[in-house]
């Protein structure tokens, strides 16, 4: 390119994506998969500590492709989130190919950490009111901030 830069590289400086062809933001516009599977996704996560406490035995072997209303990567790309937490035991086998994917994802069991992270967004009415809470206020969600922010909206309900 005749100026040093691209387009998109100079937008992307500016610190203010948006998609060209049609000027919205691109948070706006719909993710590719691959741009889907390397975001922490609060449903899912809950789904997966959910499916793991529900086991009738103490050691689950939840493999990603058993939670079927979710894409698998995106389902085993989260089991690797919540097991390098700490939360889950959990195998991850990566891709030797280079394409970045993961071949498999089984979650194990539950850790005593993510019983108490459960804990605080088992609730249907909490955990409505813990995504409430972060969507007013328009900060990301971690895990120490959802389990304070749980913490605080049940002991105000026991208020």
């Amino acid at each position: 390119m005749r100026f040093g830069k691209s387009i998109m590289a100079l937008v992307a400086d500016s610190g203010f994506r948006r998609n060209l062809g049609t000027g919205k933001s691109l948070s706006f516009v719909r993710r590719t998969q691959l741009e889907r599977s390397m975001v922490r996704d609060w449903e899912i996560i809950r789904e997966i500590l959910l499916r793991l406490e529900s086991s009738q035995k103490p050691n689950v072997y939840l493999n990603a492709k058993d939670i079927e209303k979710f894409p698998v990567q995106e389902v085993a790309y989260n089991m690797r989130l919540l097991s390098e937490a700490g939360y889950i035991e959990a195998r991850i086998q990566n891709s030797s190919s280079g394409s970045g994917a993961i071949n498999a994802a089984i979650a194990i069991r539950l850790t005593n950490a993510g019983h108490n992270l459960l804990d605080t967004i088992r609730s249907e009415g909490v955990w409505s009111k813990v995504k409430e809470k972060f969507s007013s206020v328009g900060i990301d969600m971690t895990f120490d901030l959802v389990v304070s922010v749980g913490k605080k909206i049940m002991e105000a309900m026991l208020s």
